[in-house]
């Protein structure tokens, strides 16, 4: 009997690299989120160490301005990194979504497959067990 090939193998494949794309785009955006993550924590370190007046020095008018300004920027910073971490995390959400739907749509070629491939081993079987009927049938000798 011909060897089983399923009907649908091209779209198998099709959707296996659809879904090795979306995991890859997935891990991008997780990639995103982990350097996003570190350079906000270094700028909160930033803000924690500039937040802290020398005490010991004494005032300078000009230097306390200067540094005034630099903690609004580095506030104005992470808040920046803040809003920007929570678009990240919707996009892997988003993503998260996409290789869901993506492994859904080649679970279902895969169970096509599986349904294929036992339809092909029942028709092999009913071939088998009609060869050796056939074969016993020759094998008796008829009474004419």
């Amino acid at each position: 009997m011909k060897k089983f090939t399923f009907r649908f193998e091209a779209v198998e494949r099709q959707r296996a690299i659809v879904l090795d794309g979306r995991v890859a785009e997935l891990a991008e955006s997780q990639r995103k989120r982990q350097l996003a993550e570190q350079l906000l924590a270094e700028r909160r370190e930033g803000l924690a160490a500039a937040g802290r007046p020398d005490a010991l020095a004494a005032f300078d008018a000009r230097h306390e301005v200067v540094r005034q300004r630099y903690l609004h920027a580095l506030r104005t910073e992470i808040a920046r990194r803040e809003q920007q971490l929570a678009l990240i995390d919707r996009e892997i959400n988003e993503a998260r979504g996409r290789v869901a739907e993506a492994h859904r749509a080649l679970r279902a070629i895969e169970l096509l497959r599986e349904r294929d491939l036992e339809e092909w081993k029942a028709e092999l079987r009913r071939a088998e067990g009609r060869e050796i009927d056939e074969h016993n049938a020759n094998r008796r000798p008829r009474d004419d």
